[in-house]
């Protein structure tokens, strides 16, 4: 390839990893960088690099301004590095996509790191990593410009089916799903990033051990969301969102219909669905004028909004959730436009008066313990209801002393990444 230099030795590559190195069993002295310029034959270099890249070997998109018009992939390849000059200086273009799913589709690729670009207007997802194991994204965008819209890719950056995840220093916007969105993976963090502009901000969804902290989450649906949902490869438990910004996410839900984040309120900071061992704390969570922090059952979504579930081993109700020490406030400007839910929490709770923390009520008969298991303790003057969600809120309590216990610390997460 005309692009690429052979580098005898180490990389000339000076980068800074945070965590702990990996060993490297069958590393060579031999390394090799692809050096990806712009212009017409970028396409076809990129795409051969990914190719013909052994493992070790690094991509690097040196330049500003890429275009691309079909789906970039690449499948096991172990210890790579793709790169670029830096989250504002090097983009990745697909507007003009008219071919594949995703803007770059990475699968069976172990200690992979992709840095220091961003990714625009994918016709899908931003950029899609699966089955792999040491995933790291660092100083990256995912981005689609304009007004967010219902025909914007679904998610920005998306790990899934993975282990060993790092998100650390990204920029998502414009999602119609979820900006950065951790799926079916067993230990994460998502740190230092910036979510803006999608439905949901960050969705830690049927994962098992994640941490979500020093986060900013803005002026989207949903600012942060933990997820459990049926019919997936496992169960989720034992996320912490603490250390975070999370404010003004009163955006207009523009997902497609038939979505499960299409449920979710205009005007949500952070919502738990029937997932396990939450814990949230030390988080400013501010101006989500609607429902600032909600426990919720998928029961409620049957309900009201027609989901399925055909798992008979899925267990609806969310259980063990700890919130404490959050600084709650809110204005009485209610978003926009209010989808099916929103509009119930409304019709119930004049904008002066809806409570800050809301749990539905719904619990599994088998729980005799008065609280759910949801734990609530020193959040200053935030307000709470427990909705009986179940009755159509006939016995509305806003008694929060029943929630006056504790689940436990969760410990933090350790993550084996490059």
């Amino acid at each position: 390839m005309k692009t690429a230099m052979k580098l005898m030795g180490l990389l000339a590559l000076v980068v800074v990893f945070a965590s702990s190195c990996k060993k490297d069993t069958d590393d060579t002295d031999d390394k090799t960088m692809y050096i990806i310029l712009p212009g017409a034959d970028a396409q076809t270099d990129a795409q051969a690099a990914m190719i013909e890249m052994t493992n070790g070997d690094t991509i690097y998109f040196n330049g500003a301004s890429f275009t691309f018009n079909n789906t970039l992939s690449l499948e096991g390849k172990d210890r790579v590095v793709v790169m670029g000059n830096g989250r504002l200086q090097t983009d990745l273009n697909f507007a003009g996509q008219t071919a594949g799913a995703e803007g770059l589709k990475i699968s069976n690729a172990d200690d992979f790191t992709i840095m220091n670009l961003t990714i625009t207007d994918a016709k899908g997802d931003a950029i899609k990593v699966r089955d792999s194991d040491g995933v790291v994204f660092r100083s990256m965008g995912a981005v689609w410009s304009g007004t967010p819209e219902a025909n914007n890719g679904a998610y920005g950056l998306y790990p899934v089916l993975c282990q060993n995840v790092l998100i650390d220093s990204c920029y998502v916007y414009g999602a119609s799903d979820a900006g950065i969105y951790v799926g079916q993976t067993t230990n994460a963090v998502v740190r230092n990033s910036t979510a803006e502009g999608n439905v949901a901000g960050i969705e830690i969804e049927n994962t098992i051990n994640a941490d979500v902290y020093d986060n900013h989450s803005f002026d989207n649906t949903g600012g942060v969301l933990v997820f459990d949902l049926p019919g997936l490869t496992q169960y989720g438990s034992k996320t912490r969102v603490y250390n975070n910004l999370i404010e003004n996410n009163d955006r207009n839900n523009f997902a497609p219909e038939g979505n499960i984040v299409a449920n979710v309120p205009p005007g949500t900071g952070i919502m738990v669905l029937s997932t396990k061992r939450v814990e949230i704390f030390n988080n400013t969570i501010r101006n989500n004028n609607v429902m600032g922090m909600g426990v919720v059952s998928y029961a409620i979504l049957e309900e009201l909004a027609g989901a399925t579930n055909n798992d008979p081993n899925y267990d609806v109700f969310p259980r063990y959730v700890d919130i404490h020490d959050n600084t709650f406030s809110r204005t009485s400007t209610l978003p926009d436009s209010l989808n099916e839910i929103a509009n119930l929490l409304v019709l119930n709770f004049p904008a002066d008066s809806i409570p800050d923390i809301m749990w539905d009520g719904i619990k599994s008969g088998g729980n005799s313990d008065p609280s759910g298991n949801i734990c609530i303790q020193n959040n200053g003057s935030a307000r709470f209801a427990n909705l009986d969600a179940e009755n159509f809120f006939a016995n509305v309590s806003f008694d929060v002393t029943v929630h006056d216990c504790n689940n436990g610390a969760l410990p933090a997460v350790v993550i084996d990444v490059p």
